[in-house]
Order: structure tokens, then C-alpha cells, then sequence
């Protein structure tokens, strides 16, 4: 059931509640730490890259719906030090195998130590280009279980035409930011000044509910979600 305020679009989430939730339920192991610790949300920070990762809870969910999907071969857009990969891997068997992309070697560096400290580098392949020019080198090791995308927001309804044809009948295809940080509907009635990355994301919408059954997860980013009719 809702209530009136959840009705209007409020939640009761906040930082303690997140906190007590993902301690519960989305407990990070050494290599997930391993991976923030490259981060400049941490206090251990090394190379300083953008604190933009997944947060666990929501690490927890795309590793629960890579199981519930059986997936055995996943391509990630947006690498940055691998720690939404290490989730993927959780739900991967042991001959399975995730492609993630990256487009910045800085950051392509440091997620291939993550994956080789824990152990996880046979399992993964590091795409290192932009994720548009990704796409052809990508399509001759599908069709594909699971598409993750985590990349560059224009390009999100790009990402979405093209797994259409590359996922396997009932794949999963999943967008994180899809509420794009309060902007997706702004100036909604004035197309001609809607920024791109705008109309990437309302394409991304467009094409998931067109060629998916499919709905938006209201995670605080928001997590578009998409199984190929």
C-alpha cells in the first residue's frame, strides 16, 4: 500500500536508514572496499577518482537481477574502479563473463588491479574506448544476458538501440541515473532547449518501454528496468 505522501513522489529514505539497510542487506566484502578506496569519497583515497559509483544497496539489487535472469555473459558501460562490476561478478558462474567498458585508461588502470587483487581478472575483459565506439567491437561476443549502463548520459538511448539486437530473447537491460539528477523532464516544454543528455535519457525511456516490458525502479538515482520482448 502507499500513503498520500509516497503518492506524491516523497520517500522515507535517509542517510541513517540507507546506512542501517545496506549494512543489512548489502554487506561489502574486501574487494567492494578495495574499489572505493580509489575513490574521493574515502579517506584512503589513491588516484582520486569521481566518488560516482552505485551505492550497495543498489550493487545489491543489480547482483539479484542478474541471478534472477541467469545471466552468464553481462557488458557494463562505465567502469570507473570496478565496483558495480564486482556486484555483476557475484552473480556470474564460474564460466560466466562481464565486458565492462571505460572509456578513461586512468580509470581502466585501477579497476584491472581491483579485479586482478581479487582474483576476478579471467572473469572480465576491460574495453578501454568510448562506449559508442565500443558497440561494434561488443557485438561479435553476444547476444548478451545483461546490458548495465553507467556511461555517458546522451548516449543512453544509443546504448538502448543497440541492445535490442544484442541481447538474448528476454534479456535484461538495466539504466542507472534514470531519474537524471532531477533533470530528466526539464524544460519539457521547449524541446529545442532540452541538453543532451536529456534527450538521451528520455530516448533511453522511450526506447524501454517500447521494445522492453519494462519499468523504472524509484532507487534514488532512479534504475530503469527492461526485459527484451
Amino acid at each position: 500500500m502507499t500513503d498520500l505522501e509516497t503518492d506524491k513522489g516523497y520517500g522515507y529514505l535517509n542517510k541513517d536508514v540507507i546506512e542501517w539497510l545496506s549494512n543489512l542487506h548489502a554487506k561489502e566484502n574486501d574487494a567492494h572496499k578495495d574499489a572505493l578506496s580509489y575513490l574521493n569519497n574515502s579517506n584512503n583515497t589513491l588516484e582520486g577518482l569521481p566518488a560516482i559509483q552505485i551505492s550497495p544497496l543498489d550493487g545489491r539489487l543489480i547482483e539479484i537481477l542478474c541471478r534472477l535472469s541467469n545471466a552468464k555473459n553481462v557488458v557494463e558501460f562505465g567502469t570507473l574502479s570496478g565496483y558495480s562490476a564486482l556486484w555483476i561478478l557475484k552473480a556470474l558462474p564460474k564460466d560466466g563473463h562481464l565486458w565492462t567498458v571505460e572509456f578513461n585508461p586512468d580509470h581502466a588502470k585501477v579497476a584491472r588491479s581491483v579485479f586482478n587483487k581479487a582474483g576476478l581478472s579471467e572473469k572480465v575483459t576491460i574495453v578501454e574506448m568510448s562506449g559508442v565506439d565500443s558497440l561494434s567491437h561488443l557485438s561479435s561476443s553476444g547476444p548478451f544476458d545483461v546490458i548495465f549502463l553507467d556511461a555517458d548520459k546522451e548516449s543512453y538511448g544509443v546504448y538502448a538501440d543497440w541492445a535490442v539486437d544484442n541481447l538474448r530473447k528476454a534479456g535484461l537491460l538495466l539504466g542507472d541515473n534514470a531519474l537524471l539528477f532531477g533533470e530528466l523532464l526539464d524544460d519539457i516544454e521547449n524541446p529545442n532547449t532540452i541538453n543532451e543528455r536529456v534527450k538521451g535519457m528520455r530516448n533511453f525511456h522511450k526506447i524501454l518501454s517500447e521494445k522492453f516490458v519494462s519499468t523504472c525502479l524509484l532507487t534514488p538515482e532512479g534504475l530503469g528496468v527492461g526485459l527484451l520482448k
